[in-house]
Formats: C-alpha cells, sequence, structure tokens
C-alpha cells in the first residue's frame, strides 16, 4: 500500500468585527477609513437613513469593499494596525482562506443572511468540504447565529472576543460618542445611533448591569424604545436633536436587533466543535450607574470594572450553555488584539 493520502483542511473564513471593514462608494471614494478622516480634515457623512422599508432599511452609497488591515498614520511612515498582524500570518500559514467583508452599519439579520449564502458558496467550491470559520467580536455573533440554523456549513467555529451573552460595553459610545484619532464626528452619537446592527450588543436579561443611585440593580430592557428614553440614553440624553421619524425607525431597529440576539439562542449546533478565545486580564465596564437630580444621567466609571478583555466582559464571551462542545482559549491581549497572539494563530490555523 502507498501512502495515506491527507486530506487538505478547510477553508478557513475570517469575519471581522465593527468597524472592520472599507467603506467605499460607488466611484471609489473612501467613507472609512483614510488618514485624512483620523485627522479630522475629512469628515464623510456615515449616517444611515432612518428610514424603515419593507426590505429593511433603506440603503446609503457606501458598500465594504475588504478588511481594515491598517492605517498609515504618517503617509508612508508609520502605521496603526488593525487586522494585519492576524491577516499577515493566516495568508502566510499555506491554510486556504477568505474573508467575508461586511457592512458592519447594518442590521445583523441583513447581513448573516448574507454570510450564509457566502458560505453556501465557499461550501460548494470547496467540493463540499464546510469551512472553518473564525470570528470577531462582531463576527462571532454573526458567525454564532448562522451557525445555529445551518450547522452543516461548519467545520469548525471559533469564537474570539464577541459579546456573544450580550453587554453594555457599547452603551457609552451610544451615549456619548467615540473618537476615531482626532476626529469626534465621524462615529458622533447621532451617527452611531442609526446603525441597526449596535443595538444587538444588548442583553436580553440586563439584570444587574444598571444601577439606581444608590447602587441597586434595575431590571432593563434594551430592546424598548420606553427604556432607552426614561433613561435617558443615547438619541434621548438631554439635548439631543432627533431626526422626524426617529421613534418609529428605532422602535424597528431596537425589533431586529432583538430578533437577532434571540437567534444566537435557538437551534442545535451541537455536531460543531466551538472554540472561544476570551481574555480576563483587563478591566471591563460591567455595569452603569444613574446620578440623581430632576433628568437622569449615567456615570459610566461609578460601578466596579470586572475581568474582560477592555470591551468584552469574560462572562459575556462564553457562549449559550446549550452549544454542546465549546473549548475555552484563555489569552493576555485587549479587545483589538486578541488575535495578535501567536499562540491564539497557531490554534485557529490548527482547526479542522
Amino acid at each position: 500500500m502507498g501512502p495515506a493520502i491527507q486530506a487538505a483542511p478547510a477553508t478557513l473564513v475570517f469575519l471581522h468585527g465593527i468597524k472592520g471593514s472599507l467603506l467605499d462608494d460607488d466611484k471609489g471614494e473612501r467613507g472609512w477609513l483614510t488618514v485624512a478622516q483620523v485627522a479630522a480634515l475629512r469628515t464623510p457623512n456615515l449616517a444611515l437613513p432612518v428610514l424603515w422599508g419593507p426590505e429593511g432599511q433603506q440603503r446609503d452609497g457606501w458598500k465594504p469593499v475588504g478588511i481594515l488591515k491598517s492605517l498609515p498614520v504618517v503617509e508612508n511612515f508609520l502605521e496603526k494596525k488593525i487586522y494585519s498582524v492576524f491577516c499577515d500570518a493566516l495568508e502566510k500559514s499555506g491554510r486556504p482562506y477568505r474573508y467575508f467583508a461586511y457592512d458592519w452599519r447594518r442590521d445583523l439579520n441583513e447581513t448573516s443572511a448574507l454570510l450564509e449564502k457566502f458560505l453556501e458558496t465557499v461550501k460548494a467550491e470547496s467540493g463540499g468540504v464546510a469551512p472553518t470559520v473564525v470570528g470577531h467580536s462582531m463576527g462571532g455573533m454573526l458567525t454564532l447565529a448562522v451557525l445555529r440554523r445551518r450547522p452543516e456549513l461548519f467545520s469548525s467555529v471559533a469564537l474570539v472576543g464577541s459579546p456573544l451573552r450580550g453587554g453594555i460595553g457599547f452603551l457609552p459610545d451610544l451615549h456619548e460618542g467615540v473618537r476615531t484619532g482626532l476626529n469626534a464626528g465621524i462615529l458622533s452619537p447621532e451617527v452611531l445611533a442609526t446603525f441597526p446592527s449596535v443595538y444587538a450588543f444588548f442583553p436580553l436579561d440586563s439584570e444587574r448591569i444598571v444601577r439606581d443611585e444608590r447602587g441597586g440593580s434595575m431590571r432593563t430592557n434594551f430592546y424598548r424604545l420606553d427604556t432607552w428614553r426614561g433613561m435617558g440614553l443615547g438619541m434621548y440624553a438631554e439635548g439631543r436633536e432627533r431626526p422626524q421619524g426617529w421613534d418609529d425607525f428605532f422602535e424597528k431597529a431596537l425589533a431586529s436587533a432583538q430578533t437577532f440576539r434571540k437567534a444566537m439562542l435557538e437551534g442545535n449546533a451541537a455536531t460543531v466543535p466551538v472554540l472561544v478565545v476570551r481574555s480576563e486580564r483587563h478591566r471591563t465596564l460591567a455595569a452603569i450607574r444613574r446620578d440623581g437630580g430632576r433628568k437622569p444621567k449615567w456615570d459610566f466609571s461609578a460601578e466596579p470594572k470586572e475581568a474582560g478583555d477592555g470591551r468584552v466582559l469574560a462572562h459575556d464571551a462564553l457562549p449559550p450553555t446549550n452549544l454542546g462542545e465549546v473549548r475555552v482559549m484563555a489569552t493576555d491581549g485587549e479587545h483589538d488584539a486578541l488575535l495578535d497572539d501567536a499562540n491564539v494563530q497557531k490554534t485557529l490555523f490548527a482547526l479542522p
């Protein structure tokens, strides 16, 4: 008998997290992300239309065109690495791979349907061999949702720093906005609020993460408009102007996000091995406290922080208990650098 023929490894499909893909318009103009935008020399409008039609939220002119690997901080000199460390290692690993770049602003139900079709294509092009899928952060959420309903599209799965049980790590961004370098406008609260995807970060059960003035737990349903309005959060913060038709749009966005969050819990994927990569080495927002006064205000630093990766709590990175075979790998990295760990890369590239 001759030597056994070793089967080629399954194609590895990588899904980035929020803000992880480049966005261009039809003319090739870049909306996300350039040095000029980071330096606040240019601020394209990334806000999505606050109109919800029969086929979902209306579209704007921006489309995903690839993974955001790195950003030149000073042209041709200094570079801020985004996904470049992981992507460079993957491309040198010798393993077949594909990237799934998606518009991280849009409804995740819509994006998960696109991912499902993408995985069907990859499997068909691989002779019926299902791919290995690695999802970082929001990419892990998308991976889990599709895994629940179509486990036959996966040979194995890695969920890296994903808020699988939900969390409030993104709440300060929605409430106060987030600077991108020197640019406070490109992802202002008013812009972020139009992204249905971000509302799926929140847990279905929010007991113990919202506290009153005395530190007592306030049960909160983040998927109800009245919660945001009554607590003065996000677009309902004092002094914030809401566009016409906002309440109707916001209710639809919350309902869609809740549907997606439930999709991560339903179904059976017990036959697919799952690897969870998480960190416990960084203090991470676990709860917010209400500041007293006639109008509600919120303190994002009053409550003790807990173990996590600086963005996602270690506990929240664990999948639901009914998922089946789950292995957990610890790393020291922060949220944005979890995939830079050489041991993590070695483990991911060896997945069946």
